[in-house]
C-alpha cells in the first residue's frame, strides 16, 4: 500500500522514548536516524513494507559478506559500502513501520533475528577474507553468546524491564553508553581497518570488547536481580 506522508510526518512518528534511547548512541541520534527519514519516504511512495525492507537489508548484508570473504581489497571496500546501506535500512524499516502504524511483534522479531544472524556472519566473512577464520568464529560465537544471555535473562526474570538500557546515572549507564557506541562504530572502524591493512587488530579489538560485554551483561543482570530481591 502506497502512502503519501510528508518528511515531517515521518520524522514526527518517532516516539519520545526512542529519541531518549537514541541519545545514548551518537551515530544513531545524529546520523542514521536522521538519514533514514529520506529512504523511508521513498519506500512509502513505492508501497514497500517494513518487513520487506528488513528482508532487503538482510539480503544486502549477505551479499556484502560473500564479497568480503573473497579477500580482494577493492571488493572489501565495496562490501563495506553495502554494510553501510544495510545498517541504514535497519533504521528505515522501523521508521516505515512507525510512520504507517504497522509495528508488529512479528516484524520486531524478524528484525532482531536478522540483526543477530548478520552480527555473526560479518566477522566470519572477515575471518575468511584474511585467512583467520578462527578469529572470525570467535567473535561470531561471542556475539551469539551475548544475544543468548540477554534472551535467557529475559526468560528467567520476566517483567523486570530492559536493565541493559538503564537511564539512571552511574557506572552501568557509562558502561552501556560506551558499549553501544563501540558497537555502532564497527562498520566505520572496519573501513579504517581495511584502509590501514589492520583487519586482525580489528578482530582482536572486537573480540575483547564482546568478551567484556559478556561479563557486563551477566554482572548487570545479577546485580539488578539482587537489588530487586532486597526491595521485596
Amino acid at each position: 500500500m502506497k502512502h503519501r506522508l510528508t518528511l515531517t510526518q515521518i520524522r514526527d512518528s518517532l516516539p519520545e522514548e526512542k529519541h531518549i534511547e537514541d541519545k545514548a548512541t551518537y551515530s544513531s541520534y545524529y546520523i542514521m536516524r536522521v538519514s533514514a527519514v529520506y529512504p523511508a519516504w521513498f519506500a512509502l511512495r513505492l508501497g514497500i513494507s517494513a518487513n520487506q525492507i528488513t528482508v532487503m537489508a538482510f539480503l544486502a548484508g549477505l551479499a556484502g559478506c560473500f564479497i568480503f570473504a573473497t579477500g580482494n581489497y577493492t571488493l572489501a571496500i565495496i562490501a563495506i559500502i553495502i554494510f553501510f546501506i544495510r545498517d541504514l535500512l535497519d533504521f528505515v524499516d522501523g521508521t516505515v513501520a512507525r510512520a504507517t502504524k504497522t509495528t508488529t511483534k512479528q516484524g520486531m522479531y524478524l528484525d532482531r533475528v536478522c540483526d543477530d544472524i548478520m552480527g555473526m556472519l560479518i566477522p566470519i566473512a572477515i575471518g575468511i577474507g584474511i585467512s583467520m577464520i578462527s578469529l572470525g568464529l570467535t567473535l561470531a560465537l561471542l556475539h551469539a553468546g551475548n544475544a543468548l544471555l540477554i534472551s535467557e535473562g529475559d526468560y528467567a526474570f520476566p517483567n523486570s524491564g530492559n536493565i541493559y538500557r538503564t537511564k539512571a546515572k552511574g557506572l552501568w549507564r557509562l558502561v552501556y553508553i560506551v558499549g553501544v557506541n563501540i558497537q555502532s562504530l564497527s562498520i566505520p572502524m572496519l573501513l579504517v581497518a581495511v584502509l590501514t591493512y589492520s583487519l586482525p587488530i580489528y578482530l582482536y579489538f572486537y573480540i575483547s570488547w564482546a568478551g567484556c560485554e559478556l561479563i557486563a551483561i551477566v554482572g548487570k543482570r545479577l546485580w539488578s536481580s539482587r537489588e530487586q530481591e532486597k526491595k521485596q
